[in-house]
């Protein structure tokens, strides 16, 4: 009878199976669902291997097999080289023996078409994405999903871990801080000159970021809901190589802010009773923030900046000329550094050309006020800009 048991696990291969088997136990160690899975299929394999010997041997044979097995099995100690007929779930062997039916066809029906239907579900379910990384992000633009605070909400991560953001063009704050990606949560930091930070969390897909309220303390003018979305902006096609015939930066031959409005006036608002400094720190930002936007030409959009210094002068009228007749009331002179976005940057002006970190840089910002509190940016120049205010 133990001769013809092993003789089944040799016909089997189970003396190749249940070392792999054993391999995978180690291999997902952690798993309690492979360990399940690998006490079920040893014993099966002893079922199976008991049932062979059986056939052989005749039905009158299942009592006195019953009887060996449980001989072998009741308190024989055997080292690991013998055999191992009477281990391993030897009551559930003797009761199969003894008492075991072969299933009824339905149930053996049920258990394929249970399988076959398993099979197809994981076969069609949808495969899960990758993981969005640091890469993914970096250079994108996003867009408020809503509408932002009289213009588009917009956030940008820049590829040195570097963000801004601009809540509309009624918004007088331009956040800007660092952010960092762990777990598909990115997670935005803002110490701007408020006070305090600002920490505002989203879930990273890759068709959008998602908001998340936990954690987050939100923005200044706009308060965003938990699941809301910003959804990315497409880059603009590269532009062409600038032609050298082309007119040179006009800061080349800017003596003073030209007062006409070919570009399309930059916008912001502030509260009544700010200081003059917050008024020339408010429109560097949106007029460097300008030039750092996707649309922008790459021979003249800005990867990034940092504003060094700021001075405002506000002017009065020369005679003959009202306050409100001035081209601009205010003089803002702005001291910076830039990093540009592009090989076809040029700005011969400033003696920059390529892609690059520049420091050092100077212009000067008229501002004139408009309708209703806001303030527009009326010219940029390089210097004397006083001309149109009264001599002392």
């Amino acid at each position: 009878m133990i001769l013809l048991h092993e003789r089944a696990h040799l016909r089997r291969g189970d003396w190749v199976i249940r070392p792999l088997a054993w391999g995978l136990v180690c291999l997902y160690w952690f798993d309690p669902l492979v360990w399940l899975a690998y006490c079920l299929a040893m014993q099966d394999m002893e079922r199976c291997c008991d049932e062979a010997a059986l056939r052989t041997l005749g039905p009158g044979a299942r009592q006195g097999y019953a009887r060996a097995l449980l001989s072998m099995a009741a308190g024989r100690r055997v080292g690991p080289w013998a055999s191992a007929f009477g281990q391993g779930g030897v009551k559930g062997r003797i009761r199969q023996i003894l008492h075991g039916r072969a299933p009824a066809r339905w149930v053996l029906l049920c258990a394929v078409v249970g399988v076959a239907v398993l099979c197809a579900v994981l076969a069609f379910a949808p495969a899960k994405k990758p993981a969005v990384s640091p890469a993914d992000l970096a250079g994108r633009v996003y867009q408020y999903e809503k509408d932002g605070f009289g213009g588009d909400f917009t956030i940008r991560l820049e590829a040195d871990g570097c963000f801004w953001y601009y809540e509309g063009s009624l918004s007088s704050y331009i956040g800007t801080g660092s952010w960092a990606l762990e777990d598909g949560v990115l997670t935005l930091r803002d110490d701007d000159q408020i006070g305090f930070p600002l920490v505002n969390r989203f879930e990273a897909a890759e068709d959008a970021l998602i908001f998340r309220e936990e954690g987050s303390r939100n923005f200044i003018y706009i308060k965003v809901q938990d699941g809301e979305r910003f959804l990315p902006v497409a880059e603009p096609p590269a532009s062409p190589e600038p032609d050298e015939s082309a007119a040179a930066d006009p800061a080349d031959s800017a003596s003073g802010p030209e007062t006409g409005e070919e570009e399309p006036l930059l916008t912001f608002w502030i509260k009544p009773d700010e200081t003059l400094e917050v008024l020339g720190r408010t429109a560097a930002k949106v007029w460097l923030t300008a030039q750092t936007d996707p649309a922008v030409p790459d021979d003249l959009r800005l990867a990034g900046y940092e504003i060094q210094e700021v001075t405002v002068a506000a002017g009065t009228p020369p005679a003959g000329q009202s306050w409100e007749e001035m081209p601009y009331q205010y003089l803002v002179r702005v001291e910076y550094d830039i990093r540009t976005a592009s090989d076809a940057y040029r700005a011969p002006g400033d003696g920059i050309a390529g892609r690059g970190s520049f420091e050092g840089l100077f212009r000067e910002l008229g501002v004139k006020v408009l309708e209703h509190g806001e303030y527009g940016i009326v010219s940029v120049g390089t210097g004397g800009g006083e001309q149109y205010f009264a001599k002392e």
